[in-house]
């Protein structure tokens, strides 16, 4: 499996749609497009999907789990381990991986062999935070919670084989946003040390989809993830609050008007996946601030491309590269 994970094939949440630009959609990746029309509008969709989801025998056994204490007094953040299979001296670096999902829908458990073919080819420890999701907590309890896996990695790691001067964050859609999030907070705050960020087209602006929204690239939000979904999305993680200005850089990364001091970051996305203007947007003001930034922007891919063909040769060159970018990151003084 790719590493991103944000979607497998369900059926539940898809709708029969006529794609009105097939033809610029990479040929590998048109007969994927077809089984990928999804719309995340409802609570009564989120459901389903996740049902769906959940009834999937799982792809390996449970992982090794490891409890951080979470910000609030007697919760618990849950740290889903992933260690090379190949590789048993240490410590190792380590890859915290936020998952995707548009902050709703939760395949972090089922998507285990893609986190274990990571592990195993970045000779990395992958850990996973199941973090709240908006439709049981909304903003700020995702981000609290995945802070406070990485407080718990960087304090603990050490006693787990970790080498915890060896962190990167990683995540894709959802998971590629709050990990930005995640790199702006931890700046904020205790400034863990971190050696980059491998941002799979990451979900950065609350405006994408709205009135509000600053891009207007017709042909993008089409298929997987739609401009009607995210904007639902956005609205669910706001979950009816008036963002404080002080909180909004950590709600909707695009906000920030502060990009300096971050790691490096790379960002990996195609030219027509909904999030694409904004990942384009969020990578010029990170050049501007002076952050060590790669972009890749592939044409002919939609959202989640690497989940509809995983044999593909974009798929092969996606693995490559964020494989290799993470071994950069890691070597890096």
């Amino acid at each position: 499996m790719a590493a991103g994970l944000v979607l497998l094939h369900m059926t539940a949440a898809a709708y029969a749609a006529e794609i009105p630009f097939i033809e610029k959609i990479d040929p590998a990746y048109r007969d994927g497009a077809q089984t990928m029309m999804y719309q995340y509008t409802s609570d009564e969709a989120v459901r389903a999907a996740q049902e769906a989801f959940d009834a999937l025998p799982p792809q390996l056994p449970e992982p090794e789990t490891v409890l951080a204490p979470g910000a609030e007094p007697g919760l618990t953040v849950p740290l889903y381990v992933y260690r090379p299979e190949k590789i048993e001296q240490g410590p190792l670096p380590v890859v915290y991986y936020s998952h995707g999902g548009g902050y709703l829908l939760r395949r972090v458990l089922g998507a285990r062999s893609g986190f274990q073919a990571m592990a195993d080819r970045m000779g990395a420890i992958v850990i996973t935070p199941k973090y709240r999701l908006s439709v049981e907590e909304p903003f700020p309890a995702a981000l609290l919670d995945v802070y406070a896996g990485l407080q718990y990695v960087a304090a603990h790691g050490q006693e787990l084989g970790m080498d915890t001067s060896r962190i990167i964050l990683m995540g894709d859609s959802a998971g590629g946003g709050l990990s930005a999030s995640l790199a702006l907070y931890n700046r904020d705050h205790d400034n863990i040390p971190l050696k980059g960020q491998i941002l799979i087209y990451p979900m950065l602006d609350y405006r994408t989809g709205t009135k509000d929204s600053v891009y207007h690239a017709p042909y993008t939000g089409v298929v997987c993830w739609t401009r009607e979904s995210n904007a639902y999305a956005w609205e669910r993680l706001r979950g009816g609050q008036t963002i404080d200005p002080e909180w909004m850089p950590y709600f909707s990364p695009s906000m920030a008007k502060d990009l300096s001091g971050l790691p490096p970051v790379m960002i990996y996305t195609g030219d027509l996946d909904l999030f694409v203007n904004e990942d384009l947007d969020y990578a010029n003001r990170l050049i501007e601030a002076g952050v060590s930034t790669e972009v890749h922007v592939i044409p002919g891919l939609y959202h989640a491309f690497d989940s509809a063909n995983k044999e593909a040769a974009p798929t092969a060159a996606f693995i490559k590269e964020t494989t290799e970018t993470a071994k950069d990151m890691f070597a890096h003084a």
